[in-house]
């Protein structure tokens, strides 16, 4: 197996130092590398980490997906720009309060709702 391969097979979500072996250990003497890194892994980060919830686990139903592309479109838009905004000083960190009401005024607690709803008909699947 390519490391590629391995990593989007067992390594979490993310890039750079944050990747981490999270479902199983590398054979140390097929690829000595990913051994290592796996070991460090489970010794120096395993005992804090929970896998993340992978969001397409979630069934939406075709309604829920249209406003979900509106409202997650909106979002990600504002959110990245007053992120810039806030890092380079545009913005002053007292407007918080400003940003998060505008967040809600542009659908932050109904992208929630959607997302929480379908969460709980895919807990009641489980059951």
């Amino acid at each position: 197996m390519s490391e590629i391969e391995y990593a989007e097979k067992y390594v979490s979500p993310a890039w750079g130092p944050c990747k981490l072996i999270m479902l199983a250990m590398p054979e140390k003497e097929k690829n000595p590398g990913q051994y290592m890194k796996a070991s460090e892994s489970k010794e120096n980060y395993f005992p804090y980490m929970e896998p993340g919830f992978k969001n397409n686990y979630l069934k939406y139903t075709p309604e829920e997906q249209e406003r979900l592309k509106i409202l997650e479109n909106d979002i990600d838009s504002y959110v990245m720009q007053m992120e810039a905004k806030f890092v380079t000083g545009q913005e002053k960190i007292e407007n918080w309060d400003k940003y998060v009401k505008k967040l809600k005024e542009i659908g932050v607690d109904e992208l929630i709702k959607i997302k929480q709803d379908t969460y709980e008909r895919y807990k009641l699947l489980l059951k």
